[in-house]
């Protein structure tokens, strides 16, 4: 009788991929790369950012998500992707800055949507956070690629957020 092992899965090697790439795109002269471990919750790693060699406290909390064959629409100006709405109204929740980071596989690049900034520009989708949906289909800009240049990001770092998940959310001043 054969001995019955645990399998591996396509998913989990295709996230544990996406991972990595999120690890050395960042660029590692300013931000720190922490794996999330425990009871997934959402947040799959963060990142935070140095300032002059200083720690800042400044964090982007991500959701990591690896795609073979990103859903880019005709004209390439964006991607779909559904993302649960648990782990939204998690991401609303948040005082720090949550980004949902999309990597395509193919050719290794990582897509970011910042899940705040995205609903306070968009406040017609916080209607979609009930219990009644599983899913919300994102909208991921093509523009919002990580790189080396990466000022956006540093200013959505230093970004906190009160009164999620509801309407209510703004970027404290």
């Amino acid at each position: 009788m054969a001995t019955v092992l645990p399998k591996d899965t396509e998913s989990r090697s295709v996230g544990a991929r996406a991972k990595a790439i999120v690890h050395y795109t960042f660029d590692a002269d300013h931000w720190e790369y922490r794996d999330s471990t425990g009871v997934d919750v959402g947040i799959d790693c963060s990142l935070e950012l140095t300032e002059n060699d200083d720690w800042t406290g400044n964090i982007l909390e991500c959701q990591v998500k690896g795609r073979s064959t990103p859903k880019f629409n005709k004209t390439r100006e964006y991607i779909s992707i559904e993302l649960k709405v648990s782990t939204i109204n998690y991401a609303l929740s948040r005082a720090s800055s949550f980004v949902l980071l999309l990597v395509d596989m193919s050719d290794e690049t990582v897509y970011y949507l910042p899940i705040q900034e995205f609903f306070i520009a968009n406040p017609s989708y916080f209607d979609k956070t009930t219990d009644t949906q599983k899913e919300i289909t994102l909208r991921i800009p093509t523009d919002n690629i990580v790189t080396k240049e990466d000022t956006n990001l540093q200013q959505i770092a230093k970004s906190r957020y009160i009164g999620g998940p509801g309407k209510e959310l703004r970027r404290a001043t």
